[in-house]
């Protein structure tokens, strides 16, 4: 993003408009994205599992076509997902969809996949098909958000309206994920 696209988020959040993507930017924007919805009806990452049962059950498939969710060129006609969060992730797709930044759902990434989190042993929220990637080659594992990665800030908040959680926004990387938890912890 440029100094000034920051600067008009940290004016938005109610942080110091200095250009400059510090903690209080960062404590600022949590905040900021956590209180676009109060009545977050996901559970904690940590509770993922007595949630939404084991990871790979419970799944179904969303209708998206004409929604313009593209993976590598192709349209896709449906998205697996977990049946708890069907309606949402139809709802916030269709949204993006109808947004200015609707451009961004032709980079779709994916979202059930039966793998482990990154660096780590525990299941990826993918595996419960509660977690999406969009647009991963310019906002990956090291591309900081907002100084370096690129999701839309539009975006991000349209996420946090239905309580899911952005990783680039909350963790400060790999803004290409977001997921139906109320925190990563």
């Amino acid at each position: 993003m440029t100094t000034d696209e920051i600067k008009a988020i940290q004016t938005e959040i109610g942080a110091e408009p200095d250009r400059i993507w510090g903690e209080e930017s960062k404590a600022c924007c949590k905040a900021f994205l956590r209180s676009l919805c109060s009545d977050n009806p996901w559970p904690h990452q940590s509770q993922a599992a007595e949630f939404y049962g084991p990871h790979g059950t419970n799944l179904t498939r969303i209708d998206v076509t004409g929604l313009g969710v593209r993976y590598e060129g192709n349209e896709v006609l449906s998205v697996l997902c977990h049946a708890k969060v069907a309606d949402d992730l139809l709802a916030i797709l269709t949204e993006i969809s109808q947004s200015p930044w609707a451009d961004v759902l032709s980079r779709y990434a994916g979202c059930y996949n039966d793998r482990s989190m990154i660096g780590g042993n525990m299941p990826s929220m993918h595996t419960y098909g509660v977690a999406v990637d969009i647009d991963p080659d310019t906002n990956g594992m090291h591309d900081i958000w907002p100084v370096r990665a690129t999701m839309p800030w539009g975006v991000l908040k349209i996420w946090a309206t239905h309580g899911w959680y952005s990783l680039g926004p909350m963790a400060g990387f790999d803004a290409m994920h977001t997921q139906a938890t109320r925190d990563c912890n």
